[in-house]
C-alpha cells in the first residue's frame, strides 16, 4: 500500500502507511527502504537516511540502500563521501550500473575525466537504460546529480556512447 501512493506521488501518505506496516514488521528491509525513498522525495534527508541505516542493519548486504544513502549525500555537497558509498555498494554487487554510473559522474566532476568517462561506459554497457535522464530520476537521482551526469553526457566521448548504445534489453 505504501508503494502504491509512493509511485502516486502522495508521499505523505506512502510514508504514514509505511510506518504502521513497520511499526508491525519493524526489520523489513524493502519497507524501511521504501519508507527512506518516500523521505528522500520530501527532502526529509535525515529521516531518509535514518530509515536506510534501519534497513542496512535489517539486512547487511542490501545495497539499494547504501546506493541511495549516496545520492543523498551527493545533494549534500558531500561527493567523496558519496562516492566511498557507491564504492561499497561495488563491493556488495560488482554488476550493478547504477552505483557504476554514479562513480563515473563524481570522478568526472572531480576532475578524474578520463576514468569518469570509461566508467560510465561500462556502466551503460551493463544496462543502457542508466543513459536516460528519465530513468535516473525515476531512480531517485537528486538535481546536482543530475546536473553533473548531463555534463558527463555532454561530452563528445558520450554522446558517441549514448549514440550507439543498444536498446534496453528485455530481460531487465
Amino acid at each position: 500500500m505504501g508503494n502504491a501512493y509512493f509511485q502516486k506521488g502522495q508521499y505523505d501518505q506512502a510514508v504514514e502507511v509505511l510506518l504502521a506496516g513497520l511499526a508491525q514488521r519493524p526489520d523489513t528491509p524493502a519497507a524501511l527502504f521504501d519508507l527512506g525513498n518516500a523521505y528522500l522525495k520530501l527532502v526529509k534527508y535525515p529521516d531518509a537516511v535514518t530509515a536506510y541505516q534501519k534497513a542496512l542493519k535489517a539486512e547487511e548486504q542490501f545495497w539499494p540502500a547504501l546506493n541511495n544513502i549516496g545520492l543523498i549525500e551527493y545533494e549534500q555537497g558531500k561527493i567523496d563521501t558519496a562516492l566511498k558509498r557507491w564504492q561499497e555498494v561495488i563491493k556488495i554487487d560488482s554488476e550493478q550500473p547504477e552505483p557504476q554510473l554514479a562513480i563515473a559522474v563524481a570522478l568526472y566532476k572531480q576532475g578524474k575525466t578520463q576514468e569518469g568517462l570509461q566508467k560510465a561506459q561500462d556502466a551503460l554497457n551493463l544496462d543502457s537504460r542508466y543513459g536516460e535522464i528519465d530513468f535516473l530520476v525515476k531512480n531517485l537521482w537528486g538535481e546536482q546529480l543530475i546536473a553533473d551526469t548531463k555534463a558527463l553526457f555532454a561530452t563528445p566521448t558520450m554522446v558517441e556512447v549514448l549514440r550507439t548504445l543498444p536498446p534496453p534489453s528485455d530481460d531487465l
